[in-house]
């Protein structure tokens, strides 16, 4: 029995620390467990105030690497202990063992939930424990029943639903025993929480289910993926972040949440224009994240990172309050630890200092300064331009204004008219703002789209365009190229399939075949 709890707990760790860790950290990023008096004192508000103080205070460890396994592995063994423990004095002990291992195996695949909450695995491993006390209080069967009744009572208390657990192992004995006066204990037990309803202010399924999450639960591989992106950048690993970002396109086909930290992570490298169209997901709503209704929140957090990195706190501070306020029970630490970093940046000392008492009582989020603040300090915006989150492009063009050169914001708003194939605005938008970060060789793409303006121009007779395009230093394997792609595009009278093989990473060929136009392209 030992070898087989020891395989199968093994097992449960191996899962949770190799194959599905990001789960984990974001549980603990929805989760603020504050060490004041005032905060703790508000789990004695609610039943299993026992389970829910102990639950909340260990997901904080949850932020560590392989902290989120060892917790739940911890928690599953003193599960396994105690129900082994109170079903083998009615049942055969192979029996006894065997309901335990699978209760077990069953609770670890509820905790695959993101936001399952380890109090309820507290709360079972509680209910379980409790029946202890009961079992071994000899006694005459009256004076049991009524310590029955009590234990449940104290159960539902202390532990939330996990007092059910208790009442279905007393039910086990007294049916092995044939002690008939202690199911009559457990019914009478079994309506305290419909007593006390109104009183919590719960209704009837949640009087009974309060400190449970979700009942069943497989593992969601893509959100897995798509978590350790987000958290890749979180921790400030750009590139590895960009790198799976891509490699996940080509697993789940293109993604626009993927290509948001595909292309976010490369212009934290200084190298979105070089990568833009690499992704498989080539469009302007890969840019930004948008907040609309079916915006889930998480989503909405994920928004603030691009802001807070390009220096726009006014819609940064926007998308981290939302991610706040819509997260279970507004208790999101990562949004926390934003909105005191986007405070900060602005001299909002007040308001920093009331997030940052908030993240001093976190044992996980000590304030520490952010160690770009000073940087993205010197790109802030001198005017605070009111602006929709909306709004993409005129949220990159506030940016992009801004007297010391902001290249991300720049870049991203050019990028974004390519990907529009909006040619005059890019046009306008680079005689206003590139020669801020651009003085010698244009990226790649840039060039390629400067050379349809320039044939365009030419073509229409339009000689001010054309020498203004000029201006520009185009190499010249860039010309050979696009030469050779209008040779190509009329030999196959634009046959896709046939252009694709060696110009499919190009400007032309998106413009032509992929482009998703927005209104009128110029």
């Amino acid at each position: 029995m030992c070898v087989v709890s020891l395989l199968v707990l093994g097992g449960i760790f191996a899962f949770f620390f190799i194959l599905y860790p990001n789960h984990l950290y974001v549980r603990e990023q929805n989760m603020m467990f504050l060490l004041d008096n005032e905060y703790i004192r508000h789990y004695f508000t609610k039943p299993g105030w026992f389970a829910c103080l102990a639950g909340d205070f260990v997901t904080q460890f949850l932020y560590y690497v392989g902290g989120g396994a060892t917790v739940i592995t911890i928690l599953l063994a003193l599960l396994l202990l105690a129900l082994y423990g109170g079903l083998k004095v009615s049942l055969p002990r192979w029996v006894a063992f065997a309901v335990a291992l699978l209760a077990v195996v069953y609770e670890g695949l509820r905790n695959i939930d993101t936001f399952y909450p380890l109090a309820s695995t507290v709360s079972l491993a509680g209910g379980a424990a409790m029946f202890q006390f009961y079992v071994y209080g000899s006694c005459n069967r009256y004076i049991h029943a009524f310590i029955g009744l009590l234990l449940m009572v104290i159960s539902y208390w202390m532990l939330g639903y996990g007092f059910l657990l208790l009442g279905v192992l007393i039910l086990v004995h007294s049916v092995r025993y044939r002690l008939w006066t202690q199911p009559m204990a457990v019914v009478l037990a079994a309506g305290f929480p419909w007593l006390m309803a109104g009183h919590y202010q719960f209704d009837e399924e949640k009087a009974y289910t309060y400190a449970s999450g979700k009942w069943f639960c497989l593992p969601n591989w893509y959100e897995e993926d798509l978590y350790s992106v987000i958290n890749s950048y979180y921790f400030g690993n750009y590139k590895k972040s960009a790198a799976d970002a891509l490699a996940f396109q080509k697993k789940y086909g293109p993604d626009r949440y993927f290509a948001y930290y595909y292309n976010l992570g490369n212009a934290m490298q200084n190298a979105l224009p070089d990568n833009l169209l690499n992704s498989p997901y080539c469009s302007a709503k890969g840019l930004a994240v948008e907040m609309s209704n079916n915006t889930n929140y998480q989503l909405m957090g994920c928004g603030c990172d691009l802001w807070l990195a390009m220096g726009h706190t006014t819609v940064a501070e926007h998308c981290a309050m939302l991610g706040l306020i819509f997260s279970p029970e507004s208790r999101n630490a990562k949004m926390v630890r934003k909105l005191a970093e986007i405070n900060r940046l602005t001299g909002e000392k007040e308001v920093e200092n009331k997030y940052r008492r908030m993240l001093d009582k976190m044992i996980c989020y000590r304030w520490t300064a952010h160690s770009a603040a000073k940087k993205t300090q010197m790109i802030l915006p001198e005017n605070d331009t009111i602006v929709t989150t909306n709004d993409i492009r005129g949220c990159f063009e506030n940016m992009a204004q801004n007297r010391l050169p902001n290249r991300m914001a720049i870049d991203y708003l050019l990028c974004y008219d390519l990907l529009t194939g909006a040619l005059q605005p890019f046009c306008n938008d680079l005689q206003a703002y590139g020669r801020k970060v651009y003085s010698g060789n244009l990226p790649r793409i840039y060039q390629e789209a400067l050379l349809i303006v320039y044939a365009s121009a030419k073509q229409h007779g339009d000689e001010q365009l054309a020498s203004q395009i000029q201006q520009y230093p185009v190499m010249q394997e860039t010309m050979r190229e696009f030469s050779d792609f209008n040779k190509a595009f009329a030999e196959t009278n634009g046959n896709k399939q046939a252009l694709e093989p060696r110009f499919g990473k190009t400007y032309w060929f998106y413009l032509k075949f992929r482009v998703r136009r927005v209104g009128k392209v110029q």
